[in-house]
């Protein structure tokens, strides 16, 4: 990866976070990160026909790549806010979904997955796939095994279901 320094920090072409992702030599991919940078306010320069980002988001995007939860969570997917949950799931309240997605908002891995963008959290869909599933079974049961069968248990100062 070609490295930038302006103003203290290193930035990175987008296009190498393209390659490093493995998203193909077409537009395609690039575009998807283009959207992705501009839609969920990630800081970034425009030079010319390249886009830099910071080295620290770009290693959060490509990091997600060798995480457990890769299969599940795709760093470019579809994602929905508080209200959208809200609706689909059938709360009664905006604070209802925010209630349920504390634990997972308290790790510092899948809260790097959620993007806040003004005042609203944008979830991945993954997550509220999880979120459908834990509603059908008992919350404590499913929190505790999911919690006990990733290698997120460390991120968490509080276990939920005590």
């Amino acid at each position: 990866m070609k490295n930038t320094k302006t103003n203290s920090k290193i930035w990175i072409p987008l296009s190498d976070v393209r390659q490093a992702l493995g998203l193909g030599k077409g537009t395609a991919g690039y575009r998807r990160l283009k959207n992705l940078v501009f839609s969920f306010g990630i800081p970034h320069i425009v030079q010319g026909r390249s886009i830099l980002i910071p080295a620290e988001f770009a290693e959060r995007i490509i990091g997600l790549k060798s995480y457990p939860l890769k299969g599940a969570i795709d760093p470019l997917e579809f994602r929905y806010t508080l209200c959208e949950i809200a609706r689909a799931l059938g709360f009664k309240s905006r604070s209802s979904p925010l209630y349920y997605l504390r634990w997972i908002l308290r790790d510092p891995t899948l809260s790097s997955l959620c993007f806040k963008s003004g005042r609203r959290w944008q979830i991945p869909a993954s997550i509220v796939r999880l979120i459908a599933d834990m509603r059908r079974k008992r919350w404590r049961e499913i929190r505790k095994e999911w919690i006990e069968n990733s290698s997120i248990q460390r991120g968490l100062r509080v276990k939920p279901w005590e």
